[in-house]
């Protein structure tokens, strides 16, 4: 509903007039054209750098109408934009268009407002060793340096890689998480086998105490 709209359901509620509900009613002015809504789903990457897409609605006036607009950078899922005049045509001036976004779910990163997720697998020599891997981002691929003796579940932040919100500098861009997930191999060759006993017997036995502390973890 329109501000228009809303004041006559005011005034026809409470029969307001020119003077505050006294005397003879104030005459409305000629309408304005009636609002637009449509939807757009973009992928992470048009949400995040921009794009242009086309739109399209049935006008009951003008039939079929289509408009190509500017989605800005850093929108998200659930934002509401309005586009001024866009909208149908009336004697008072068009309305507007408002268009709805939705973002597809991307198959590696999950964004949380202006930051980004995502789950990084290391071999248990990367895990153990330390080792650089290759990791995609949304300006493309870069290395990204993973200390030894990493564990499932840690994490390395990576300042300023993730989305800038609408509206926003590029200053105030989030951050890309690193989750990372050690993956044990489910089969040992013999060789293998006999080197893992070797390194348990140097690293010796865990007590119970820091078996079952989680604080020592």
């Amino acid at each position: 509903m329109s501000p228009e709209d809303v004041f006559a359901a005011f005034e026809q509620a409470f029969g307001g007039g020119a003077f505050g509900g006294f005397g003879g009613r104030r005459q409305r002015g000629p309408p304005r054209g009636r609002d637009v809504q449509v939807g757009v789903t973009l992928d992470l990457l048009e949400a995040a750098k921009g794009c242009k897409k086309k739109v399209e609605w049935r006008s009951p006036s003008a039939g079929q109408r289509s408009m190509e607009v500017t989605i800005p950078a850093g929108v998200d899922r659930g934002m509401n934009l309005q586009l001024r005049g866009e909208g149908e045509s009336g004697p008072a001036g068009p309305g507007n268009l408002y268009i709805s976004i939705n973002v597809h779910e991307h198959t590696i990163f999950e964004r949380d407002g202006a930051d980004l997720h995502m789950k990084v697998r290391l071999t248990l020599k990367e895990a153990l060793l330390g080792a650089s891997v290759v990791i995609p981002t949304l300006d493309g691929q870069v290395s990204l340096r993973v200390p030894p003796g990493t564990q499932t579940g840690d994490r390395r932040v990576m300042t300023g890689y993730g989305v800038t919100p609408a509206g926003r500098p590029s200053d105030h861009a989030g951050h890309q998480y690193v989750h990372f997930e050690v993956l044990l191999p489910k089969s040992l060759s013999a060789k293998q086998k006999e080197l893992i006993k070797a390194f348990g017997e140097e690293e010796g036995e865990l007590s119970l105490e820091e078996r079952s502390n989680r604080a020592s973890s």
